[in-house]
């Protein structure tokens, strides 16, 4: 099971041996779906080396307290612990979303995708809000866009690849999901 191992000079390693969540007992190459496997897939497919994500979860715009918000809902991810209240501001006939800000915590795929959520959708209808919200868990889901559809989405596109990566497909819907049971 896994624990440290002492290694040469002394030094203590993580073990990863079989009976750990982070690894199946498999030799390196080989396929499996573990939590390190699945990890090191995702950094093959540069998924934490995508500008979007970087940028969003390293200086997120939107993550505040926005003090006059008219809509509140709080999301969680039990599966990793991930957790936000999303808040929106929406015009007065309620029909344009004025501004949209999230607090919480959480992974960089959640944090990151609340971000470009909330750069998204601020600006447009609430009705155009739902519709995007549809097209990126779609994509996230592993659906085929149209192009018009990937350009709408404009950054979220960029998180497509975690289509692939089962274990941070909720990450990357949290905030997505949160907004769908607000509005």
């Amino acid at each position: 099971e896994g624990g440290l191992l002492k290694r040469k000079g002394n030094s203590k390693l993580p073990h990863f041996g079989s009976g750990s969540k982070w690894g199946s007992g498999r030799r390196a190459g080989q396929r499996g779906g573990t939590l390190w496997e699945e990890r090191r897939e995702m950094a093959n497919g540069n998924i934490y080396t995508s500008a979007a994500l970087m940028e969003h979860n390293a200086h997120p715009d939107n993550k505040f307290e926005l003090d006059d918000f008219t809509h509140e809902h709080e999301g969680i991810n039990p599966s990793c612990g991930d957790e936000m209240v999303l808040r929106l501001r929406l015009s007065e006939d309620g029909k344009t979303i004025e501004e949209a800000a999230f607090t919480g915590h959480g992974c960089a795929v959640s944090q990151a995708s609340a971000d470009i959520m909330a750069d998204l959708i601020a600006g447009e209808t609430v009705e155009e809000a739902k519709r995007l919200s549809g097209l990126f868990v779609r994509m996230i889901q592993g659906e085929e866009l149209s192009d018009e559809d990937k350009e709408d989405l404009d950054e979220a596109y960029e998180l497509e690849s975690i289509s692939r990566m089962p274990a941070r497909v909720k990450c990357a819907e949290l905030a997505w999901r949160t907004l769908d049971g607000m509005l």
